[in-house]
């Protein structure tokens, strides 16, 4: 999750991404949708959202086609938070569990 999604995690992922958008660096989000979240770039930070929910081991939900990582596109930097959950799953080709 992104802001406006509050959490330690949320904040850490924040906070790193406004500062490298700030050094001029092109940052990217991939994060699940959340009401409230306006359109286009916050703060310098595109954010990609999608329509997802649960786990590879309980069956991903949602409205929209779940990306795999390959298709995000490339990146320098990714952050999980822990594991059994959505994003982490899409990472790894396997479950743990």
């Amino acid at each position: 999750m992104y802001w406006p999604s509050v959490g330690g995690a949320q904040e850490v992922v924040l906070q790193i991404s406004e500062r490298l958008a700030r050094k001029g660096h092109s940052v990217t989000v991939v994060t699940s949708k959340i009401g409230g979240r306006p359109k286009g770039p916050v703060n310098g930070v595109k954010i990609e959202e999608f329509s997802i929910s649960g786990t590879r081991c309980q069956a991903f939900g949602g409205n929209d086609k779940v990306p795999g990582v390959s298709s995000c596109g490339t990146f320098d930097i990714m952050m999980n938070y822990a594991a059994q959950q959505w994003s982490t799953d899409l990472a790894y080709p396997f479950s743990i569990g």
